[in-house]
């Protein structure tokens, strides 16, 4: 990508550095997916997050789980159809703590929920539905 940078605007070389700084620290505070929670239980989880800087957290990620159907089951299967109802709880604590909602790795059912029920931006951070000729080759 540097050099991309390097040659369609030289003069952005610099600022595409510094930029990339700034998003390592950025994406350090968010979690791909709450699925396998290290808790007792995803709300006791989740009151801490803010306190440990996340400000952005996916639903799924490999598979579906509790909250989320994932949009690469190996089932091929929705299991929930969207969001789970523990799912749309997540979402609401998430809401309230200002956590964003990041629809990667999710169905698009979950998205669709997501867009329905959050009341933050639901982002896709990290995010290609099928790989484009542009990213296979770069």
């Amino acid at each position: 990508m540097r050099r991309e940078i390097a040659r369609f605007a030289p003069g952005d070389v610099d600022g595409y550095e510094r930029f990339l700084k700034a998003s390592e620290a950025i994406f350090k505070v968010g979690f791909e997916e709450l699925g396998d929670v290290p808790f007792d239980s995803w709300r006791d989880m989740a009151r801490i997050l803010p306190d440990m800087g996340v400000r952005v957290s996916g639903f799924a990620h490999f598979a579906h789980n509790q909250f989320a159907d994932s949009s690469t089951d190996p089932s091929k299967k929705p299991r929930y159809g969207g969001l789970s109802p523990l799912g749309k709880e997540l979402l609401k604590e998430m809401n309230r703590l200002g956590i964003v909602p990041d629809a990667s790795h999710s169905s698009d059912q979950v998205l669709d929920d997501l867009l329905a029920l959050s009341t933050t931006p639901v982002p896709m951070a990290r995010w290609l539905a099928e790989p484009a000729p542009l990213a296979m080759n770069s």
